[in-house]
């Protein structure tokens, strides 16, 4: 959980139409297995959200945004949560512009790395897994009741390996619009299985029993994130932020992501204008980051 030194938002900052948007160029994403990005592409990988592309052509110039044009309902609940997501997200994001060495500048440095080594011949895995490791202790994944608390940086090193396999490349950073696609569904939902089935027994020799429920959902989201950017992390914070307003179910599932898609897709324009604000030097936040720090802001004020 987050220090009780989070500021809350006491007047809105200001609004998206008075900031500077940054356009970005990005490769189209995709599920080809064997698929890697040109090392010259790398400071157009984190940028692919900006656009919505055919899976099936790996990282070739990308197509202009032609996604169904984002709309509000009109009603004034809609509006509502709208406005208190963006200016939640705007909250968190500058919150740790405020604090170069704040615990939310964890997620860019863990992101950032994974980002450079979709395009590195030879990545690091032990720097990778020690960024990694580092990332889920700056929220709450070593703490007292983990199993990781047992355990060094290196137990990770399977599961880099397993996120940096070029399959997984469509999930980088992925466009809501993208997560309908099956294959790339597939993909997430196979990577999901991978994690649980690798840490089950870790978890089971630290506990010297067979734990009977399953891996934590906020474990395996919060690596996701982490490292791929691609589902928000399910924490508490979270899901009583997407509580408030029904956005989505408070338990991670294919079908929980699919209306956090819906419900991104269908305030699309609004979105987008304040995700594309969100950049640090050569990194952009993906689109389901935006809605993991709004939908976590949320919640933390209301707890």
């Amino acid at each position: 959980t987050k220090s009780a030194a989070q500021p809350s938002r006491k007047s809105p900052p200001p609004h998206p139409h008075n900031r500077t948007d940054v356009h970005n160029r990005a490769p189209a994403s995709s599920c080809d297995v064997g698929t890697r990005a040109l090392p010259e592409q790398r400071d157009r990988l984190d940028s692919q959200t900006d656009y919505v592309v055919r899976f099936s052509q790996p990282f070739s110039p990308p197509l202009p945004w032609s996604g169904r044009a984002g709309f509000l309902s009109g009603r004034p609940d809609d509006m509502e949560a709208i406005d208190e997501l963006i200016d939640a997200a705007q909250t968190f994001y500058e919150d740790a512009r405020r604090d170069e060495n704040g615990r939310s500048r964890s997620w860019e440095h863990c992101y950032r790395v994974f980002r450079d080594a979709r395009t590195d011949p030879s990545p690091d895995r032990d720097y990778l897994s020690l960024h990694l490791a580092f990332y889920l202790a700056s929220w709450g994944m070593y703490r007292g009741s983990s199993f990781l608390l047992q355990k060094d940086y290196k137990v990770l090193v399977p599961i880099v390996e397993k996120v940096l396999k070029p399959e997984h490349d469509c999930l980088f950073g992925v466009a809501c619009v993208d997560l309908r696609e099956p294959e790339v569904q597939d993909r997430l939902e196979k990577l999901n299985k991978y994690i649980a089935k690798y840490s089950e027994p870790i978890r089971d020799e630290v506990a010297g029993r067979k734990v009977a429920s399953s891996v934590s959902p906020v474990l395996i989201t919060k690596i996701l994130m982490g490292t791929l950017g691609c589902v928000p992390a399910y924490d508490r914070f979270f899901q009583d932020g997407v509580a408030t307003y029904k956005v989505t179910t408070r338990e991670y599932s294919p079908e929980s992501v699919r209306k956090l898609v819906d419900f991104y897709e269908e305030h699309n324009d609004r979105l987008e204008e304040a995700r594309r604000a969100m950049q640090i030097d050569d990194l952009s936040y993906p689109q389901m980051k935006l809605l993991d720090m709004g939908f976590w802001q949320i919640g933390f004020e209301k707890s």
